[in-house]
């Protein structure tokens, strides 16, 4: 083992509900900042310095992004848990110094046994912008961007990111020279693992996986580039929901041909025109439940495989190229009736989530049931068909309050579709 490979601590602790803390605080963020402090489960719970640290992480890859120098010590009376385990501090030590060493300083092996009495075993010396696997170590510590090669593959432009990694369109710089999708990600979930059991026409496939220095590559066909979520922002602009399912299609075809860029975009794989077609001849509510027919049975085949999804929102459903719906994203997933207590633990989205399994996220306790998969799908089918969601969301409160807070307005019903459609 490299010094490279032991460049990223790993919690040893499953990720599953690591995520919906997290997930809720990117969200919050994102709609105008956030304080980590205020998304952390209380004291007491089994798994608060966990979720602080990865918190953490995700904060300071923010505030680096933004341009602010953010350092450590800034956490320490806010979360004197995090300082107080050494695994923990080198892994969010070890955040810090990948995002110092991405903004061209030269921190060191010594400055943080001083600042922190740890070990990071990462080299010295100045930074480098080379992400190639060339000799030496400096040249993985940080994450690849569009217009580099890594691990074997060019990087076009960035589709996607999350708490954990980000998402790139790519091209192979082997004799295939093919455009894929590539996942790159500090952390390797049962992702490819869950999708090689998944054979389905609207799961998105694996084609492999690889590691580079402190980052996991997982390639995956690229069949567009256009999500529901994507969808459904353009649905709430002026123009509003279309009247048939040609607007659908149409819209589907504006964001395809802008995010091809100057390369073509890739035919994708399976009966393009004959889908297509069938979606722009339907009126718009028959094109929807088209759409939700085809991840209905999608789904149907996951859960009787044993595996659950966990995170179905529009954002992990991509509506590929010739027109199909395809799953995104089993990094939640999990074997139902076959994991331990500690990985049936709720993860996801909260908002999307059904009460049964926004209550099992507030009291910390296990579910393992495919219904909560069908109630996610449910409220996409919703959206999808009135540009809106039922359920307000809570603004204020603690991760906990506000899943109790939302399945308690869960129980009460949805809104009825007629009404505002």
């Amino acid at each position: 083992m490299t010094a490279t490979d032991r460049a990223a601590p790993a919690l040893s602790d499953p990720d599953f509900e690591l995520d919906a803390y997290v997930a809720a605080f990117e969200s919050a963020h994102a709609r105008g900042g956030a304080d980590p402090a205020a998304f952390a489960p209380p004291h007491g719970h089994p798994r608060r310095a966990a979720v602080v640290c990865e918190l953490v992480r995700t904060d300071l890859e923010f505030a680096w992004d933004a341009g602010t120098e953010r350092r450590l010590e800034e956490y320490r009376d806010r979360f004197p848990e995090l300082f107080a385990d050494p695994a923990l501090l080198r892994a969010v030590a070890w955040e810090e110094y990948r995002l110092r060493r991405a903004a061209g300083e030269r921190p060191t092996r010594a400055e943080y046994r001083a600042r922190f009495g740890i070990d990071l075993d990462v080299p010295d010396g100045p930074p480098t912008t080379c992400v190639t696997p060339t000799p030496g170590v400096t040249s993985v510590l940080r994450m690849p961007e569009p217009g580099e090669c890594a691990a074997g593959y060019e990087l076009l432009s960035e589709l996607g990111r999350g708490a954990f990694g980000r998402v790139f369109l790519a091209r192979e710089t082997g004799l295939a020279r093919r455009l894929v999708a590539l996942k790159v990600s500090t952390k390797l979930p049962g992702e490819s693992q869950t999708l090689a059991r998944l054979q389905h026409s609207n799961v998105v496939p694996v084609y492999s996986v690889h590691r580079h220095g402190a980052y996991h590559f997982i390639c995956m066909p690229y069949l567009g580039g256009t999500t529901l979520a994507d969808l459904l922002g353009a649905f709430r602009g002026p123009s509003g929901l279309p009247g048939t399912g040609r607007g659908l299609v149409s819209t589907l075809a504006e964001r395809t041909t802008r995010a091809a860029g100057p390369a073509p975009a890739p035919k994708a794989h399976g009966p393009a025109p004959a889908l297509l077609e069938q979606l722009a001849a339907a009126d718009y509510p028959s094109a929807v439940l088209l759409l939700a027919e085809q991840l209905a049975d999608a789904l149907a085949h996951a859960h009787e495989r044993g595996v659950l999804h966990r995170d179905i929102k529009p954002a992990n459903v991509l509506l590929a190229d010739d027109g199909r719906p395809m799953l995104l994203d089993f990094n939640l997933a999990a074997d139902a009736g076959l994991g331990t207590d500690e990985q049936a633990r709720q993860g996801g989205t909260p908002r999307y989530m059904a009460p049964e399994a926004l209550r099992a996220l507030a009291d910390n306790r296990p579910l393992d049931d495919p219904r909560s998969d069908v109630y996610a799908l449910g409220l996409v089918l919703y959206e999808l068909l009135t540009a809106a969601f039922p359920f307000p969301d809570p603004t204020t409160g603690s991760l906990t309050e506000m899943a109790r807070e939302q399945a308690a307005r869960r129980d009460t019903g949805a809104p009825d579709v007629r009404a505002a459609r």
